[in-house]
């Protein structure tokens, strides 16, 4: 799937939200992610976090550099909400140990602060890219 595709998509989900940055998605067509990936990590942090405390607030951040696609997330933990069993987490490791194999790792972990942080990364060395004809530089 598409990595564009899939963050427009995300874009209108979380349209209601105020955010504190535009999302600008230059340089990533023609990258393309197995279904789902990036769907569910965006998921759990509206899912799990605690999207109200200002002091920490939820940050989803994506980069292509060195053709190197990294998504990292970074949430409060919500107090109300159950201590997860990381089942999806689970699940994309599975899922990008059989399509990538060792060029695609995903890390998990929670804080002291009560945080918690995903980390993605997925190595494309024979994708060169184009820019986004829609973003004006």
């Amino acid at each position: 799937m598409a990595v564009v595709y899939t963050l427009k998509y995300l874009t209108t989900s979380i349209a209601g939200l105020q955010l504190t940055r535009p999302l600008v998605f230059d340089n990533l067509a023609g990258l393309k992610i197995i279904p789902l990936v990036l769907l569910t990590l965006v998921e759990n942090v509206f899912q799990h976090g605690d999207l109200t405390n200002s002091v920490y607030p939820a940050r989803i951040t994506i980069h292509y550099t060195d053709q190197v696609l990294r998504v990292t997330t970074t949430n409060l933990i919500s107090p109300t909400t159950r201590t997860g069993h990381q089942i999806g987490l689970e699940n994309i490791r599975t899922r990008l140990a059989l399509a990538y194999q060792e060029t695609a790792s995903l890390q998990a972990n929670a804080d002291e602060k009560g945080c918690f942080h995903t980390d993605l990364s997925i190595a494309f060395p024979q994708v060169t890219l184009r820019p986004n004809p829609r973003h004006d530089p």
